[in-house]
């Protein structure tokens, strides 16, 4: 086609009001003429319709983005330029989408739009990394990027003059910040240094770089001066470890965390219940923590196991915290989908979980979300393993259950050897459970052996002490103040439990199990105390009808017993 009857396409589109393909002719006629007075001619057919019937509506726009980004404090620029000094006009086709003239050049900007729809669709990921921008001023180079991913904060840097007029053109769309969340924009490196370290915000891990400016030198520098300073703000993640006699493989592990290149958005977390072992390589850790505020460390008077629980939930400073045993490995490549997952979902519960690996398959891996309540009570109680656990602090400090439950409940047999789960119950029972982060630990061979000095080493594995500890786990909820309803649906969940607490003792100890009950022994007797259970119940609450609770508790006893070991 020639010039003209592009031309004559242009001017038709644009008499049936088809405004986009009427500009997308006319700036291919531009391109495809040679005649300097053809295309003045061009131009000032899109500037008379186009540009300068909007100059007015484009001067206001532009001003109202500035004052947001100034009463938000978010621009970190000397000389912002006037309406005037753009170098930029963009070519209105609708509301949304807009076509760019240089006006330095004399020529279109490219041939593709800005169309700003694009940021007003909810993007597929979200992180609790930030995106640095730096040398490139053509936001519609940019849009894909931050609609494709919800960055926690979005850092531009524009080093000269020129870009500056350039990006700030597109800061005359109407409403343009309404969809450019956490925006901060700045002149110079240096700036944005400085602004990282006065704020506390994380350091951004997803460059996209126009020139050679040795960010990682930048960056490296501000990570080690704040190691060496107290936080600007609470982490968002702790990682919580109590510990005893276990110095020389947790003090390993505790370096290769220390080694990933996070700062403020992470701490670990370390209670020493007065070790006797390895004191020298607690030093390390106690020394360490003097000078890198990633480390905090504390030493508490020597207990049981539940004040061991205790001490260390009474630490953590961050939004989230992720508890492990000392035998137990955190694995460092994790941390950073750890991060995200919380960043995601942390406000959508209370209880969370990670996956702890250990040889016969991976913890709390297939558990499922659940509301607050009495599912969440369960699950809160059935995380019996420590590691991996995660709870959400600020909900956990907002309730107090730490001061709550105190030590009202440290002589009895089931919090003495999990007492964690009955902190996690009660922010499953008020909050929920928010389903499982993936896998982040790595769990350490049993250091125990069956028999010490002659005698069975886990005694909380037997009948008789599981059945005492579900009469002190059951008066622990009832403590709740649950409904008749809730605590009937929770006692039998936990009857359950007893069944297969026991297949896995017997599982693993067979020989020394059977010496005491067979199988089928062992499945009557706990038959018989969840009927016993239920009598007491029915003495005390008047039961109208018992016979779906009991078919329910048989149906556990046939079934376990047909199941074996």
């Amino acid at each position: 086609m020639s010039v003209e009857e592009i031309l004559r396409y242009a001017f038709e589109r644009f008499d049936e009001y088809d405004y986009d393909n009427a500009v997308k002719a006319f700036m291919a006629a531009y391109h495809a003429s040679s005649d300097e007075q053809q295309k003045k001619d061009i131009f000032e057919v899109i500037n008379e319709n186009f540009i300068e019937p909007n100059e007015e509506i484009f001067r206001e726009a532009y001003y109202n983005n500035l004052s947001i980004l100034s009463q938000k404090g978010n621009v970190f620029i000397d000389n912002i330029p006037k309406f005037e000094e753009l170098r930029f006009a963009l070519i209105p086709i609708s509301e949304e989408i807009f076509y760019v003239w240089d006006r330095i050049n004399l020529s279109f900007c490219g041939s593709k739009p800005l169309d700003i729809t694009i940021l007003k669709s909810r993007p597929s990921e979200k992180t609790y990394n930030s995106i640095l921008i730096d040398g490139f001023s053509d936001i519609r180079m940019m849009i894909n990027e931050i609609q494709r991913v919800e960055y926690a904060n979005i850092y531009i840097v524009l080093r000269d003059t020129i870009i500056i007029c350039e990006f700030f053109s597109f800061f005359v769309v109407p409403g343009l910040l309404d969809d450019f969340q956490q925006l901060y924009i700045f002149d110079r490196p240096e700036s944005l240094m400085s602004f990282l370290y006065e704020t506390g915000n994380y350091i951004p891990g997803i460059l996209k770089l126009k020139d050679a400016v040795d960010y990682a030198v930048l960056f490296a520098d501000l990570h080690n001066r704040r190691i060496h300073e107290p936080k600007k703000n609470s982490p968002l993640l702790s990682i919580g470890i109590p510990t005893y006699n276990r110095a020389k493989f947790l003090c390993r592990w505790v370096m290769n965390l220390l080694d990933l290149f996070l700062d403020e958005e992470i701490e670990i977390v370390i209670a020493n219940n007065s070790t006797e072992e390895n004191i020298g390589d607690y030093n390390i850790l106690e020394n360490i923590a003097k000078v890198d505020s990633r480390l905090n460390y504390k030493v508490f008077p020597p207990k049981s196991f539940c004040y061991s629980i205790q001490n260390i939930f009474s630490m953590p400073n961050g939004k989230f915290a992720i508890f492990s045993a000392d035998k137990d490995e955190v694995l460092v490549e994790q941390v950073y989908e750890a991060l995200d997952f919380l960043w995601k979902h942390g406000d959508e519960a209370g209880l969370f979980c990670f996956g702890a690996q250990e040889s016969d398959g991976i913890y709390y891996k297939d558990s499922k979300a659940c509301p607050p309540g009495v599912a969440g009570i369960m699950i809160g109680f059935g995380m019996s393993k420590l590691a991996g656990i995660c709870f959400n602090m600020d909900l956990y400090r907002k309730e107090k259950i730490l001061e709550k439950i105190g030590n009202n409940y440290c002589q009895n047999e089931y919090y003495k050897m999990y007492a964690h789960t009955v902190h996690a119950g009660f922010l499953g029972w008020k909050y929920g459970y928010g389903g499982y982060g993936g896998l982040l630990i790595k769990c350490g061979d049993a250091e125990r052996s069956e028999f010490e000095n002659g005698e069975y080493t886990w005694k909380y594995q037997l009948l008789e002490e599981r059945l005492k500890q579900y009469d002190d786990e059951m008066s622990i909820v009832m403590d709740m103040n649950l409904s008749f309803e809730a605590v009937c649906i929770v006692a039998l969940n936990f009857q359950t439990k007893i069944y297969n607490y026991l297949w896995v003792a017997y599982y693993y100890h067979k020989e020394y199990m059977e010496s005491l009950h067979n199988w089928e022994e062992c499945c009557q007797i706990i038959y018989e105390y969840c009927l016993d259970f239920w009598r007491k119940m029915d003495d005390k609450y008047h039961f109208v009808d018992m016979s779906e609770l009991l078919e329910k508790v048989k149906d556990d006893y046939e079934e376990y017993l047909k199941k074996g070991y």
